[in-house]
Formats: structure tokens, sequence, C-alpha cells
């Protein structure tokens, strides 16, 4: 944004100002709708598969993996990497040390090369943090074409990651056009699905609603550490976003017109023009925060800068 907001500006902007910040007021008032635990609801429907196509021992082992592994990423997100290290390696032998069958090991796969992901991007290793996460999203595709899994949400949250660990392996241009691919492959545009050597040779699976909407707030949030007035190159990255997602697109998929008036809003931020980001972003909060909570306080930071800047 602009360093100096001139007096004239300033007296026009406050009064637009002030709409924002009524239209922030009321979005909070509008109702939230029940919302499903996306994360239990994927993994209650993950554990009913397993005991249809594993035996009980097989799940056995790969529960007491789980719990080995789900130990290791508590430590690394604690910041004991060591020890979440250790914690992950014994998961891995949990599994590696029995015979299980084709299926169970893709499972066992599918979650562990995403571990072992996480702790690579947190030792600075993105580029076997980015081999692991597309080697467990090629496990998620095993298990969908080979044995039915519902893997859709967990793929998308795979390339999310992707997004993550491209930004901070200073690949910001990729991780902006994975993300900007993404949305649209959300929406429905599954021509855009971002990795052509990791589709899947089946149907992939439905997505309600309520899940494209947690899914859509995930890569905002992933997009608003890269397109941020505080980086030099957001400008570029922004400007791909017209590129990828068209104004034909915006049209077809209009129920979604809250992802676009964020973007819309973010360009403005980034361009400085004070004005158009007001305007948008008073749209924006008209339509409520329920749909896209991370967003909404994403952009909420830019409004909150704009305000120390006016009103300084």
């Amino acid at each position: 944004m602009n360093s100096v907001i001139s007096p004239k500006r300033n007296v026009e902007l406050a009064k637009i100002f002030h709409k924002a910040a009524n239209a922030q007021q009321q979005g909070f008032l509008i109702e939230n709708p029940s919302h499903i635990n996306i994360d239990e609801k994927y993994n209650v429907q993950h554990l009913l598969k397993l005991t249809k196509g594993l035996c009980l021992p097989e799940i056995t082992i790969l529960l007491e993996s789980t719990k080995l592994r789900e130990y290791g990423l508590s430590s690394i997100k604690a910041g004991d990497l060591e020890n979440g290290s250790l914690q992950i390696d014994a998961a891995a032998q949990k599994y590696n040390d029995k015979t299980l069958s084709r299926e169970a090991i893709m499972v066992a796969d599918s979650f562990q090369m995403a571990a072992e992901a996480y702790l690579q991007y947190k030792q600075n290793d993105f580029s076997k943090a980015l081999n692991s996460l597309v080697n467990a999203i090629k496990a998620c595709n095993n298990l969908r074409d080979e044995y039915n899994y519902d893997v859709e949400i967990r793929r998308i949250h795979l390339a999310r990651n992707i997004v993550r660990v491209m930004a901070f392996s200073d690949d910001q241009i990729g991780a902006c056009l994975v993300a900007f691919k993404l949305l649209g492959y959300i929406q429905g545009a599954t021509e855009l699905w971002p990795f052509p050597n990791l589709t899947l040779t089946t149907q992939s699976d439905h997505l309600i609603k309520e899940e494209q909407w947690f899914l859509i707030d995930q890569i905002l949030a992933e997009l608003a550490f890269l397109i941020s007035i505080r980086n030099a190159k957001t400008i570029n990255l922004i400007n791909m976003y017209y590129d990828i997602l068209s104004n034909d697109m915006r049209c077809l998929y209009s129920e979604f017109e809250q992802v676009y008036l964020w973007l819309d809003a973010k360009h403005a931020s980034v361009k400085g023009d004070h004005l158009d980001f007001l305007n948008r972003l008073i749209t924006f909060y008209s339509g409520g925060s329920n749909h896209l909570p991370r967003a909404w306080k994403e952009i909420t930071l830019d409004f909150n800068s704009l305000f120390k800047l006016m009103f300084p």
C-alpha cells in the first residue's frame, strides 16, 4: 500500500472505510450454519473402509503405526524434531516389519509419506518434502483407483501442503500457480488439477459444498502468505490469478463469488488502490464469514493495515 494518503482522498476513503467496517460487523451477525468436522468425517469414513477391506491384524498394525506417527507429529509441532523423527521412523518400522497386503501398505504409505514430508519441511529439506508429498498423493491415487477409497479431500490437502513447501523453498511463482489451479479444481474445473503426472484413472470423489468451501479456505490462507504488501514479488504473483481463473470460470461457478471478491480485494490491496480494495471488501464482508473464516481473518489484516495508514 502507499505510504501517504492525501488529505482530499482521505476524506473520501474515510467514508468508504466506515462502510466497510459496518459491513464487517454486519457480516459477523450472519448466522453460521452447523458445520460438520471435515477431518473427523474423513477419519470415520477411512476407518469404516479399513474394516471392509483389511483383516483385524492388519488394522491393528496400522492403528499402532498411526499412534506412533501422531506422537511424532505432535513432537515436531512442539519443536522437538529429534524425538519426532524417532517416532515417525518407528511408525514406518511398525508396518514395514510385517507382511501386509498391498492395500494396507498403500494406506500406511499415504499417511507415512505425509508425516515424513512435514518433518523434512521443518528441517528445511524442501526437495525431500516435495518428493514425499508426491509419493503420498501417489498412494492416495492407488487407493482410489484400485480399492475405491474416498481420498479426494486428502489429495487436495496434500496438494495444498505442496503449495506451502514451494513457497518456503522460494518457488513463489510455482506455489501460486498450483494454488490458483487448485481453487479452480475444487470448484469443479477438473482440467485444472495442477499435477498431470498425479491424475486418477478413475473418477474422483464428489465433494459436497461444505467440503469445497473448507478446502478453498485452506488454499486462500496459503495465498495470503504469498500475496502480501510485505512481499516485493506479490504484484506479479497476484496477476497470475486473472490468467488462470478467468471471467468465464467466475460466471460458471458464481456460487463461489466470495472467493473472487477476496482475490480482487487482495489484488487492489497490493496495488495500493485503497478505494477499490474497500469497495471489494464491502461486498466480501456482506457475504459473512462462515464460508471462509481463515480468508476473512487474513483480508482483515489488510483492512487493519489500511486503518493504521489512514488514522495514524
